[in-house]
This record gives C-alpha cells, sequence and structure tokens, in this order.
C-alpha cells in the first residue's frame, strides 16, 4: 500500500527543516510506487501492456498509431520527470488516451462487421 495521492510533497518537506523542491518525484514510476504503492505500479504496467498490445492491434488504423506513439513518448518522458503532473503534457495525455481509446473502439466495431 502507498502512502496516498498527493503525499509526497507533504512528507518529505515534513522531513526536512527547510522546505525543500522536492515537490515530486524525480519520475512518474517513483511517485507512483510512494502514493498508490504495488498496486498502482500493477495498475500502470497493465495500462502500458494495454497500450503495447493496441499497437501491435491497430497497425491497420492509423489513428491508433498516432495515439499509441504518442502515448509511448510520454510514457518514456516519465522515466526522467513527471509530466502527468504538468498541464500541457497531461491534456495531451489524457487526448491521445481518449483517441488511442476510440480508435480502437472503431477499429473493434468494424471486425465486427
Amino acid at each position: 500500500m502507498g502512502y496516498g495521492l498527493g503525499s509526497w510533497r507533504t512528507l518529505f518537506n515534513a522531513a526536512y527543516e527547510y522546505p525543500t523542491i522536492l515537490a515530486q518525484a524525480h519520475n512518474e514510476p517513483v511517485q507512483v510506487y510512494f502514493e498508490l504503492g504495488f498496486m498502482g505500479v500493477l495498475a500502470m504496467l497493465l495500462y502500458i501492456r494495454f497500450l503495447i498490445l493496441g499497437f501491435i492491434k491497430a497497425v491497420k488504423n492509423s489513428a491508433g498509431i498516432y495515439a499509441s506513439a504518442g502515448m509511448v513518448a510520454v510514457i518514456l518522458c516519465s522515466l526522467g520527470n513527471f509530466p502527468f503532473h504538468l498541464a500541457g503534457t497531461a491534456v495531451l495525455a489524457v487526448g491521445w488516451m481518449a483517441m488511442f481509446e476510440l480508435s480502437m473502439k472503431n477499429f473493434k466495431l468494424l471486425i465486427a462487421n
């Protein structure tokens, strides 16, 4: 179990006598593990697996490829930064997730017909 959403800043600033700049962890996976624990990391890894499998299935669907490629870029960026805590990249990531989900739903509908 983790310490809860948003607890990184509170707990790390409380550990130092002077306020620090440790508002975020140095990357998303570390922060997810600290705040949400093993289950949060497992959920994140399952979503990445879903993206990879969807990318493989979406080879015939250009919108799915673009959305998957965008999410892969954000995930790779999150290994050294915290893009989901920045408004600009978070909005892009949510847009890519929505585009990916819609493209996969449309792809499934095309296969069913």
